[in-house]
């Protein structure tokens, strides 16, 4: 199977809880079988098997003066009968925090691998994947103004490398905050951000340099059950001759509804730049997206929603999660993109060797500009079995079905066995590999 710092840190909570640090790592060595292994349309099925060699790896620390946030999910596959163009495939997200001086100056830094899909046209494929590499860094000052007022100032560096297509990018920018505490559990205050990317090679049409500028309310909140951080405001984009401004919106908001439940809720609405500074994108295992393609690594208007539901006791687990995505290149351009998916997963702890799990995911896409327009639903589910031999080994096996509408239709039944080294984490996810 084939996100900034201020609300990177929701989903990972998801899966994580605060405190000492928290860990989990396995390397799986397997074999998998298709019977549609490029995805193609009926009749043009080509079956093949894989030989794969891979890492899953969560290791968190959330209090102290480092702290860090660890996910992995790839793997190297070896096709037996296609040659495909991308044998290594999945995700991993490794960012962290140093405080020199606790509470007064820290230092940011971060390492982002993904995969999106090339051609949005057509379905994820060995043959439709492009690497995207991201990196981050800067220092952060805190400074109390007063008893209840305090201030926070920002720098960063930023730097993504496409695979594939010609819009790698560099990004510098800084964050101002003044905020208040109102209350033991709330601070409010303004904030002002900047923000300049250039292409540093010949562009593509619709990737040209852009600054960004930002002002806004902060808002934090963090009760006993219930959180909230929030960026409430305005922003302008300059590009070029080309100038846009828009509302904006970021917002991070968690409740514990009972000791087992808990509501996540995130909204954003700006100008993306940097796809992803700080965002820590998680593994599907850890509740993230599913899918991480982008209209365009321009300026554009980023509107999104997040919603879950995850449910954890001794022995039941599950989860059910809502995303929507709206790409739009605004006064820069004239391309849309439409992205909903819709994900759930069951997890049972039958016998204390045995784990059983069910799950499904659903997407649907719109892509369209001033030419052309495309749609597609894509549909897939599946189960898999763990037996565990002891505390470090165990064997995983899975089925999986899929099957897309539309642009790019195909449908494909495939399996997989792999066995496991290493110690599992209490969200570790043993089918398939992300992108595969």
């Amino acid at each position: 199977m084939i996100g900034r710092l201020v609300l990177g840190a929701g989903a990972a909570a998801v899966a994580l809880s605060a405190g000492a640090a928290e860990f989990g790592q396995s390397v799986r060595l397997g074999a998998t079988y298709s019977d549609n292994a490029l995805r193609n349309s009926s009749g043009n099925e080509i079956s093949s098997g894989t030989v794969f060699l891979g890492v899953q790896a969560v290791n968190a620390r959330t209090e102290g003066r480092l702290r860090y946030d660890l996910s992995a999910d790839l793997a190297y596959y070896e096709y037996l009968n296609v040659d495909v163009d991308q044998n290594l495939q999945g995700r991993m997200t490794a960012q962290g925090t140093y405080d020199f001086v606790p509470d007064t100056f820290s230092w940011n830094a971060g390492f982002e691998y993904d995969q999106i899909r090339d051609d949005l046209t057509a379905a994820v494929t060995a043959n439709n994947l492009e690497g995207i590499e991201r990196f981050w860094t800067g220092p952060t000052l805190h400074a109390r103004l007063s008893q209840k007022m305090q201030g926070m100032l920002s720098a960063y560096y930023a730097a993504i490398n496409y695979g594939d297509r010609n819009t790698d990018n560099h990004t510098v920018g800084g964050r101002l905050e003044i905020t208040r505490q109102s209350s033991p559990t709330l601070s409010i205050g303004p904030g002002f951000s900047y923000d300049h990317t250039s292409y540093p090679t010949d562009p593509q049409l619709g990737a040209t340099d852009f600054d960004r500028q930002e002002a806004f309310l902060r808002v934090d909140y963090r009760g006993q059950r219930t959180s909230l951080g929030m960026d409430l405001g305005y922003a302008w984009l300059k590009s070029g001759d080309a100038q846009d401004d828009n509302p904006l919106l970021r917002a991070s908001f968690s409740r514990r509804l009972t000791p087992t439940l808990q509501l996540t809720l995130q909204a954003v609405r700006e100008f993306s730049i940097t796809d992803g500074y700080g965002y820590g994108m998680q593994p599907y295992s850890a509740g993230g997206l599913q899918d991480n393609s982008i209209l365009t690594g321009g300026a554009r208007i980023t509107t999104r929603v997040d919603l879950g539901l995850h449910y954890e006791r001794a022995r039941t687990a599950w989860e059910l999660a809502w995303s929507k995505r709206k790409e739009d290149t605004g006064e820069t351009g004239a391309s849309t993109r439409h992205y909903n998916e819709l994900r759930g997963r069951l997890t049972r702890r039958m016998t204390p060797s045995l784990t059983g799990a069910l799950y499904a995911v659903w997407s649907d896409e719109d892509v369209s500009d001033s030419t052309s327009n495309f749609t597609a639903n894509e549909s897939y589910y599946g189960a898999n079995l763990d037996y565990a031999f002891g505390r470090t080994l165990w064997l995983s096996a899975w089925i999986e079905g899929r099957d897309r509408q539309h642009s790019g239709s195909f449908s494909e039944f495939n399996g997989g066995l792999s066995l496991n080294y290493g110690k599992r984490h209490a969200g570790s996810y043993s089918g398939p590999t992300l992108h595969q």
